[in-house]
């Protein structure tokens, strides 16, 4: 097979991996992306990954990328560590904002 072929795939495997897991609410994961992300979500837009949040849909997070100051086309690869850092405050400060969910 084609090695870029190859890596296509393993990439398209380990973004679904990573999709699964920020399905959890409370994964430490979401920082861990942000501060050092992966060669497998380089390309992936800010706004796309923040929709693959839980209850983050287009107009939250749009208004996330612009209490941070990240245009719609930064990628988290090309993303500066004062954009991803102001990502992440508004992440920490929206969930400290939102109400738990009732178990």
């Amino acid at each position: 097979m084609n090695p870029a072929l190859e890596r296509a795939i393993q990439y398209r495997v380990e973004r679904a991996q990573i999709r699964r897991a920020l399905s959890d609410r409370r994964s430490p994961l979401v920082g861990e992306i942000l501060r050092d992300p992966p060669r497998c979500v380089h390309t992936l837009t800010v706004e796309k990954f923040l929709r693959w949040l839980p209850r983050v849909g287009e107009k939250s997070a749009a208004a996330m990328m612009g209490a941070a100051g990240v245009t719609e086309w930064t990628t988290l690869g090309s993303a500066t560590d004062r954009q991803r850092k102001a990502v992440l405050a508004v992440l920490q400060t929206r969930r400290a904002r939102t109400p738990r969910a009732r178990l």
